[in-house]
């Protein structure tokens, strides 16, 4: 599962504090926690289903 994110004030590339490599049952269970951080925290995510370990 993947997780990006851009600042909600602009495009410029700043260090979100994105809390990463967490285990989560579903992506609705990912996107459910990432959005509520996100919103707390004032930037938006986009959470992707790609699991990386198993490619």
């Amino acid at each position: 599962m993947g997780v990006s994110g851009r600042q909600n004030s602009g495009d410029q590339d700043v260090d979100l504090n994105i809390i990463m490599n967490m285990k989560f049952d579903s992506v609705e269970d990912a996107m459910s926690f990432y959005l509520g951080y996100a919103r707390s925290n004032g930037f938006c995510i986009r959470v992707t289903n790609l699991d990386y370990d198993n490619e």
